[in-house]
C-alpha cells in the first residue's frame, strides 16, 4: 500500500507521519488529516499564545532529557490564582506510574461529573452547581477545532467503603510530541475558551520534577539553560571567587 503524503502547513513538506511532521515536528499535519481548515483557527499564529508558555514547555523537554527517570510537570494557573487549571507532563496517561520512554509533552483534561455522595445521598445545591459548571466546560471544549485530536476515556469512580459509583471522570488526552509551538497554541486556546483566562491577565507557570518512585526532586528550571549548560552568571561568580582566592595566596 502506497504511503499517503500530507502537505505540512508549517514547513510545506510532504509528510508521511500524520502525527508530527518528520521534517519540522509540527502537529499541524493532524488537522490536515482530519480535513480541518486551519485558516479558520488560531493555530497558525502565535498572536493568541500566552507569553512565556512556549519557553516553559521547552524547559520541560530539557528537564526530561536531563532527568529521564523523573516525572516532569508544568503547572499552569491564572496569574495570581493558585488553582492549577492545566498541567503538561511526560505521563502518557493521567494516572500513569511510568514516564514516556522519550521526551514528549502530554496534556490530560478531566471533567468530573458528580452523581451522588459517598453514602448514596443526593447532591447538594452546591454540588449540582459544580457538576453543571464542569459539564459546561466540557461542552465548550467539544466545540473547539482541536477537540478531535484528543483521546477520550470515561472512568466511573467508586467509593472504597460503600462501593457506590459517586462520579464519572471524563478525561481527554493528547500527545503533542516535541512540538512546543503547536502545544503552546493549543494550550492557550484551551485556557481562554474553557477556563476564561484572558491574555491581559496572563498565567503563572511552574515546572517541577518528581522521581518515579515518588521522591520529590524539585528542580528550578532557571538553574540551567535549554542546552543543559550553566547560565552566564554562574561563570561570572565562579571567576570572581577564583580571583579572590588567588589574591589570598599569591
Amino acid at each position: 500500500m502506497a504511503e499517503q503524503y500530507l502537505r505540512c502547513p508549517n514547513c510545506g513538506a510532504n509528510a508521511t507521519n500524520h502525527q508530527n511532521c518528520e521534517f519540522c515536528g509540527s502537529l499541524l499535519v493532524r488537522f490536515v488529516e482530519k480535513g480541518i481548515d486551519l485558516s479558520k483557527t488560531t493555530y497558525m499564529s502565535d498572536a493568541e499564545v500566552f507569553p512565556g508558555l512556549e519557553q516553559e514547555l521547552r524547559n520541560n523537554l530539557s528537564l526530561q532529557r536531563q532527568y529521564p527517570n523523573c516525572f516532569v510537570e508544568t503547572n499552569i494557573c491564572a496569574r495570581g490564582d493558585g488553582d492549577i487549571l492545566m498541567f503538561v507532563s511526560n505521563k502518557p496517561t493521567l494516572n500513569d506510574a511510568n514516564v514516556s520512554p522519550e521526551p514528549q509533552l502530554f496534556t490530560h483534561l478531566y471533567f468530573p461529573e458528580l452523581l451522588v455522595n459517598d453514602n448514596g445521598s443526593p447532591l447538594t445545591a452546591e454540588q449540582i452547581y459544580s457538576k453543571e459548571e464542569s459539564l459546561k466546560k466540557m461542552d465548550a471544549f467539544k466545540k473547539l477545532n482541536c477537540f478531535s485530536l484528543f483521546n477520550q476515556t470515561d472512568e466511573p469512580m467508586f467509593d472504597n467503603e460503600t462501593g457506590i459509583n459517586t462520579n464519572i471522570e471524563h478525561c481527554f488526552s493528547i500527545n503533542y510530541g516535541q512540538d512546543v509551538t503547536g502545544a503552546a497554541r493549543l494550550i492557550s486556546e484551551l485556557l481562554q475558551k474553557i477556563h476564561g483566562v484572558t491574555l491581559s491577565r496572563g498565567i503563572d507557570l511552574e515546572t517541577e520534577t518528581t522521581a518515579v518512585n515518588g521522591n520529590n526532586t524539585h528542580v528550578d528550571v532557571d538553574e540551567e539553560d535549554d542546552d543543559g549548560e550553566w547560565p552566564w552568571w554562574y561563570y561570572v561568580v565562579a571567576g570572581l571567587i577564583l580571583l579572590a582566592i588567588s589574591k589570598l595566596f599569591f
